[in-house]
Protein backbone atom coordinates (compact mmCIF):
# COMPACT_ATOMS: atom_id res chain seq x y z
CA UNK A 1 0.00 0.00 0.00
CA UNK A 2 1.24 3.12 -1.23
CA UNK A 3 1.62 6.91 0.91
CA UNK A 4 1.18 10.04 0.26
CA UNK A 5 4.47 11.88 0.69
CA UNK A 6 2.75 14.68 2.89
CA UNK A 7 1.76 11.62 4.94
CA UNK A 8 5.25 10.87 5.33
CA UNK A 9 6.13 14.40 5.92
CA UNK A 10 3.92 14.81 8.83
CA UNK A 11 5.32 11.77 10.59
CA UNK A 12 9.03 12.85 10.31
CA UNK A 13 8.29 16.09 11.46
CA UNK A 14 6.91 14.50 14.79
CA UNK A 15 9.75 13.94 15.83
CA UNK A 16 11.90 16.97 13.99
CA UNK A 17 9.51 19.73 13.67
CA UNK A 18 10.55 22.77 11.09
CA UNK A 19 10.43 25.36 13.79
CA UNK A 20 13.95 23.69 15.69
CA UNK A 21 15.49 24.26 12.57
CA UNK A 22 18.35 27.56 12.70
CA UNK A 23 17.13 30.67 10.12
CA UNK A 24 19.86 30.00 7.48
CA UNK A 25 18.58 26.22 6.84
CA UNK A 26 16.61 25.00 4.20
CA UNK A 27 14.31 22.38 5.46
CA UNK A 28 11.28 20.81 4.53
CA UNK A 29 9.92 19.25 1.18
CA UNK A 30 12.30 21.23 -1.62
CA UNK A 31 11.03 19.08 -4.59
CA UNK A 32 8.06 16.98 -5.51
CA UNK A 33 4.28 16.87 -5.48
CA UNK A 34 3.32 16.14 -1.78
CA UNK A 35 0.15 14.67 -2.65
CA UNK A 36 2.36 11.61 -4.82
CA UNK A 37 2.30 8.23 -3.49
CA UNK A 38 5.07 6.32 -2.49
CA UNK A 39 5.50 2.99 -1.08
CA UNK A 40 9.43 3.33 -0.78
CA UNK A 41 11.57 5.77 0.99
CA UNK A 42 15.46 6.39 0.87
CA UNK A 43 17.20 7.80 4.19
CA UNK A 44 20.29 9.25 3.35
CA UNK A 45 23.06 12.01 4.85
CA UNK A 46 23.70 13.11 1.35
CA UNK A 47 21.60 13.47 -2.17
CA UNK A 48 24.48 12.03 -4.25
CA UNK A 49 25.00 10.66 -7.84
CA UNK A 50 25.24 7.22 -6.02
CA UNK A 51 22.20 7.66 -3.40
CA UNK A 52 20.24 8.90 -6.64
CA UNK A 53 20.75 5.92 -8.56
CA UNK A 54 19.67 3.44 -5.33
CA UNK A 55 16.49 5.62 -5.09
CA UNK A 56 16.02 5.15 -8.93
CA UNK A 57 16.71 1.63 -9.50
CA UNK A 58 14.25 0.25 -6.65
CA UNK A 59 11.79 2.85 -7.96
CA UNK A 60 11.94 4.85 -4.35
CA UNK A 61 9.35 8.02 -4.89
CA UNK A 62 10.97 9.92 -1.56
CA UNK A 63 14.79 10.56 -0.60
CA UNK A 64 15.28 11.49 2.81
CA UNK A 65 18.52 13.35 3.24
CA UNK A 66 19.95 15.19 6.42
CA UNK A 67 21.95 17.84 4.39
CA UNK A 68 19.94 19.75 1.95
CA UNK A 69 20.48 19.01 -1.57
CA UNK A 70 19.70 22.54 -2.20
CA UNK A 71 20.96 25.38 0.11
CA UNK A 72 21.27 28.62 -1.90
CA UNK A 73 18.70 29.99 -4.35
CA UNK A 74 18.97 28.53 -7.92
CA UNK A 75 19.67 31.43 -10.11
CA UNK A 76 20.05 29.20 -13.45
CA UNK A 77 19.49 25.43 -14.37
CA UNK A 78 23.52 24.41 -15.43
CA UNK A 79 23.57 20.97 -16.22
CA UNK A 80 27.66 21.43 -15.88
CA UNK A 81 26.81 22.12 -11.86
CA UNK A 82 26.46 18.46 -10.11
CA UNK A 83 24.26 19.98 -7.94
CA UNK A 84 21.25 21.04 -10.42
CA UNK A 85 22.36 17.93 -12.48
CA UNK A 86 20.60 16.20 -9.47
CA UNK A 87 18.26 18.30 -8.85
CA UNK A 88 16.78 18.68 -12.30
CA UNK A 89 17.31 14.11 -12.45
CA UNK A 90 15.45 13.75 -9.41
CA UNK A 91 12.76 16.06 -10.51
CA UNK A 92 12.46 14.25 -14.20
CA UNK A 93 12.19 10.92 -12.35
CA UNK A 94 9.30 12.03 -10.13
CA UNK A 95 11.31 11.93 -6.84
CA UNK A 96 10.67 13.89 -4.16
CA UNK A 97 13.24 15.00 -2.34
CA UNK A 98 13.17 15.78 1.39
CA UNK A 99 16.10 18.01 4.44
CA UNK A 100 15.73 17.46 7.81
CA UNK A 101 18.99 19.09 9.17
CA UNK A 102 19.51 21.32 12.09
CA UNK A 103 15.99 20.64 13.07
CA UNK A 104 17.03 16.66 13.18
CA UNK A 105 20.29 17.85 14.84
CA UNK A 106 18.25 19.78 18.29
CA UNK A 107 15.16 17.43 18.13
CA UNK A 108 14.80 14.80 21.04
CA UNK A 109 15.74 11.42 19.42
CA UNK A 110 17.71 13.33 16.60
CA UNK A 111 21.64 13.37 16.19
CA UNK A 112 22.72 14.35 19.06
CA UNK A 113 20.67 12.05 21.11
CA UNK A 114 21.82 9.02 18.84
CA UNK A 115 25.24 9.90 19.33
CA UNK A 116 24.57 9.72 23.15
CA UNK A 117 22.92 6.70 22.68
CA UNK A 118 25.50 5.08 21.10
CA UNK A 119 28.10 5.70 22.70
CA UNK A 120 26.19 4.83 25.60
CA UNK A 121 26.66 8.43 27.52
CA UNK A 122 23.23 9.70 29.67
CA UNK A 123 21.86 12.82 28.82
CA UNK A 124 20.64 15.15 31.68
CA UNK A 125 20.58 18.58 29.74
CA UNK A 126 19.29 18.41 26.44
CA UNK A 127 20.01 22.27 25.66
CA UNK A 128 18.01 25.87 26.48
CA UNK A 129 15.49 27.03 24.44
CA UNK A 130 16.52 30.49 25.11
CA UNK A 131 19.74 29.91 23.06
CA UNK A 132 17.83 28.58 19.55
CA UNK A 133 19.51 31.21 17.55
CA UNK A 134 22.97 30.08 18.47
CA UNK A 135 21.93 26.38 17.33
CA UNK A 136 22.72 25.48 21.36
CA UNK A 137 19.60 23.12 21.06
CA UNK A 138 21.99 20.59 19.64
CA UNK A 139 24.57 20.74 22.45
CA UNK A 140 23.65 17.69 24.91
CA UNK A 141 25.32 17.79 28.15
CA UNK A 142 25.51 14.20 28.93
CA UNK A 143 27.58 11.82 31.90
CA UNK A 144 29.22 8.65 31.34
CA UNK A 145 27.85 5.65 32.76
CA UNK A 146 31.23 4.05 34.58
CA UNK A 147 34.58 5.30 34.69
CA UNK A 148 36.14 6.91 31.91
CA UNK A 149 39.20 8.57 30.55
CA UNK A 150 40.37 10.65 27.57
CA UNK A 151 42.18 7.11 25.88
CA UNK A 152 38.86 5.15 26.67
CA UNK A 153 36.78 7.26 25.60
CA UNK A 154 38.42 7.66 22.50
CA UNK A 155 38.75 3.85 21.93
CA UNK A 156 34.88 3.54 22.78
CA UNK A 157 34.15 5.97 20.07
CA UNK A 158 36.35 4.38 17.42
CA UNK A 159 35.11 1.36 18.11
CA UNK A 160 31.13 2.20 18.31
CA UNK A 161 31.67 4.19 15.02
CA UNK A 162 33.45 1.88 13.75
CA UNK A 163 35.67 4.68 12.50
CA UNK A 164 40.04 4.10 12.48
CA UNK A 165 40.77 7.38 13.93
CA UNK A 166 39.50 10.78 15.37
CA UNK A 167 40.92 14.38 15.94
CA UNK A 168 41.82 15.36 19.37
CA UNK A 169 43.27 18.01 21.28
CA UNK A 170 45.17 16.27 23.77
CA UNK A 171 48.37 13.66 24.50
CA UNK A 172 47.77 12.83 28.06
CA UNK A 173 45.19 10.68 29.52
CA UNK A 174 42.99 11.90 32.46
CA UNK A 175 39.31 10.87 33.70
CA UNK A 176 36.49 12.49 32.52
CA UNK A 177 32.77 12.39 33.91
CA UNK A 178 31.30 15.58 32.50
CA UNK A 179 30.65 15.21 27.73
CA UNK A 180 29.24 18.05 25.47
CA UNK A 181 28.11 15.86 22.86
CA UNK A 182 26.79 17.98 19.10
CA UNK A 183 26.84 15.64 15.59
CA UNK A 184 28.20 17.61 12.75
CA UNK A 185 29.86 20.94 12.98
CA UNK A 186 30.91 22.59 16.72
CA UNK A 187 30.70 26.16 16.50
CA UNK A 188 32.58 28.60 18.09
CA UNK A 189 29.66 30.03 19.58
CA UNK A 190 29.70 27.47 21.80
CA UNK A 191 33.06 27.45 23.61
CA UNK A 192 31.32 29.68 26.47
CA UNK A 193 28.71 27.30 27.02
CA UNK A 194 30.80 24.50 26.91
CA UNK A 195 33.25 25.89 29.70
CA UNK A 196 30.16 26.90 32.04
CA UNK A 197 28.71 23.25 32.14
CA UNK A 198 32.32 22.48 33.74
CA UNK A 199 32.70 19.93 30.57
CA UNK A 200 35.44 17.68 31.12
CA UNK A 201 35.08 16.42 27.47
CA UNK A 202 33.80 17.55 23.92
CA UNK A 203 32.60 14.93 21.35
CA UNK A 204 31.53 16.39 18.29
CA UNK A 205 32.41 15.78 14.45
CA UNK A 206 34.26 18.79 13.28
CA UNK A 207 35.82 21.58 15.00
CA UNK A 208 37.89 24.43 13.91
CA UNK A 209 41.60 23.92 14.95
CA UNK A 210 41.76 27.51 17.13
CA UNK A 211 38.74 26.25 18.74
CA UNK A 212 40.84 22.92 20.00
CA UNK A 213 43.53 24.51 21.05
CA UNK A 214 41.38 27.46 23.29
CA UNK A 215 39.33 24.16 24.71
CA UNK A 216 42.64 22.76 25.55
CA UNK A 217 43.66 25.72 27.23
CA UNK A 218 40.55 25.28 29.10
CA UNK A 219 41.43 22.04 29.76
CA UNK A 220 38.99 20.36 28.25
CA UNK A 221 39.61 17.31 26.00
CA UNK A 222 37.91 17.25 22.48
CA UNK A 223 37.35 14.23 20.14
CA UNK A 224 36.12 15.10 16.87
CA UNK A 225 35.18 11.78 15.03
CA UNK A 226 34.58 13.12 11.31
CA UNK A 227 31.16 15.01 10.22
CA UNK A 228 29.86 12.11 8.53
CA UNK A 229 30.75 9.27 11.39
CA UNK A 230 29.01 11.30 13.86
CA UNK A 231 25.61 11.80 11.73
CA UNK A 232 25.28 8.93 10.01
CA UNK A 233 23.64 7.43 13.47
CA UNK A 234 20.40 8.89 12.99
CA UNK A 235 19.35 7.24 10.24
CA UNK A 236 18.73 4.09 11.98
CA UNK A 237 16.99 6.21 14.50
CA UNK A 238 14.50 8.01 11.84
CA UNK A 239 14.03 4.98 10.08
CA UNK A 240 12.40 3.16 13.62
CA UNK A 241 10.38 6.36 13.92
CA UNK A 242 9.21 6.02 10.45
CA UNK A 243 8.50 2.74 10.86
CA UNK A 244 6.39 3.30 13.99
CA UNK A 245 3.57 4.88 12.62
CA UNK A 246 3.95 3.95 8.87
CA UNK A 247 4.73 0.42 8.98
CA UNK A 248 3.65 -0.62 5.27
CA UNK A 249 6.40 1.79 3.87
CA UNK A 250 9.83 0.16 2.53
CA UNK A 251 12.69 2.45 4.04
CA UNK A 252 16.14 2.29 2.70
CA UNK A 253 19.39 3.45 4.42
CA UNK A 254 22.10 4.60 2.24
CA UNK A 255 25.05 5.12 4.53
CA UNK A 256 27.19 7.08 1.74
CA UNK A 257 30.81 7.72 1.87
CA UNK A 258 33.17 6.48 4.59
CA UNK A 259 35.36 9.55 5.06
CA UNK A 260 36.47 7.84 7.72
CA UNK A 261 38.34 4.60 5.33
CA UNK A 262 42.15 4.18 5.60
CA UNK A 263 43.04 3.97 1.68
CA UNK A 264 45.61 1.42 1.28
Amino acid sequence: MKTKINEIIRVIEILAPLELAEDWDNVGLLSGDPENATDKVLLTLDITEAAYKIALEAKTGLIVSHHPLIYDPIRRFDSDDPQIRLVTETIRSDIAIYAAHTNLDSCKGGVSDSLAEILELDVIDGGSNELTSHGFLSLRKCITRSKETLFSMYSGICEKLKIPGCFTNFDTNREIRIISISGGSFSSEWIDEVVSRKTDCVITGEMKHHDMLRLAGYGIGVIAAGHAASERVVLDSLADHITQYLPDLTIAVYDGLDYNKVIS
